[in-house]
């Protein structure tokens, strides 16, 4: 009985064994190769922004999806000739390296290109904002400010121009910096909320919703920690959610902090915000 069952286990490996052999790799198993070298983004002026927060660059080999590759890495691609490779943003959505995804809102970097056999193609992709997409908010605090509690001035750590900056100190442990202005947002859209900002205290992110200048819903939405030595880094958050949830007729955002117990003094600086959909 043993001998039967160790004939038959010997059949159905060497079946497994057969088939695996006939199948087909892909130019035979020789790769070219592909590097991102540089990533960079330039805003709806056209100006270049050195801090985007995209992290990853999604790559497509005529059609075949080699997912998310960090710059400056290089990967093998078992193919060789013209071939067309699109090249999508990746960032870390909600500030989650663990939420990996393609920015909606940026193009799609198309190259027809050739690779070479044991070559590295080097790529050097830009990034631009997709055609239709629409700003409800937009607030560079050079020419305006719609936020209270914020002043308009050039922050501690300099980023470019102006910035919304609060200082805390023991004449002033907590505040809210909410949008003057309420906005409309479409629901059932996909709606992110950019903005950069620096900071040495820790903050919440909120959301009110309002119907007739009344409130209908009030949540935070995201607790930022403070950034590393009080350096700028940049934020998608995904607010589609909470706008569908809420279904208002108009929403505004706010910003709510207390000074850490055991510090005199810290900071926090917003710029570039923005409320983004198609």
């Amino acid at each position: 009985m043993r001998q039967s069952f160790f004939l038959i286990t010997l059949y159905f490996l060497g079946l497994t064994l057969g088939f695996t052999s006939c199948q087909q790799v892909p130019n035979d198993g020789l790769p070219s190769y592909i590097k991102i070298n540089q990533v960079s983004f330039f805003n709806e002026d056209g100006v270049i922004d050195t801090l985007s927060g995209i992290y990853d660059v999604w790559v497509q080999v005529e059609g075949d999806d080699r997912g998310a590759i960090g710059w400056q890495n290089t990967i093998a691609v078992l193919t060789e000739g013209e071939k067309l490779i699109l090249l999508e943003p990746g960032i870390y959505k909600n500030g989650d390296f663990l939420q990996r995804e393609v920015y909606p809102f940026y193009d799609i970097v198309q190259i027809d290109t050739a690779l070479t056999l044991y070559d590295t193609l080097v790529l050097n992709p830009a990034f631009t904002y997709a055609q239709g997409i629409q700003f409800s908010l937009r607030e560079t605090f050079e020419v305006s400010n719609n936020f209270s509690n914020l002043n308009a001035e050039s922050p501690p750590i300099p980023l470019s121009g102006k910035a919304g900056v609060i200082h805390l100190n023991s004449s002033l442990t907590n505040a809210e910096c909410a949008m003057l202005s309420a906005v409309g947002l479409p629901s059932g859209q996909r709606i992110f909320l950019e903005m950069h900002y620096s900071s040495t205290n820790d903050f919440a992110i909120g959301l009110r919703g309002e119907e007739n200048g009344t409130v209908l819903a009030d949540a935070f939405i995201y607790y930022a920690p403070p950034t590393q030595e009080g350096r700028w880094e940049k934020l998608y958050l995904d607010v589609s959610n909470d706008i569908g949830q809420i279904d208002a007729e108009s929403y505004r955002f706010y910003i709510q902090t207390s000074l850490y117990p055991d510090l005199d003094s810290s900071f926090i600086a917003i710029d570039n915000v923005k409320l983004v959909h198609f």
